[in-house]
């Protein structure tokens, strides 16, 4: 895990990555995003405390 920019905003160039092209096979890739800032309420989790995941479409299609 690493920071893309520094305190001044500007991108730092140690962290460009990229991948080798698949000569053969096949190849998985997979990407998880971590933010500073939270968003706890930008997208809630569900009310009932059973609850596994958010209806998203609900949660989507619902606000106005």
């Amino acid at each position: 895990m690493w920071y893309n920019f520094d305190p001044n905003l500007e991108q730092n160039p140690l962290t460009y990555h990229a991948g080798c092209p698949v000569l053969k096979g096949h190849k998985w890739i997979v990407n998880k995003w971590i933010w500073t800032a939270g968003n706890m309420f930008l997208r809630p989790c569900g009310l009932n405390p059973n609850s596994t995941h958010l209806d998203v479409e609900h949660f989507l299609f619902s606000r106005k």
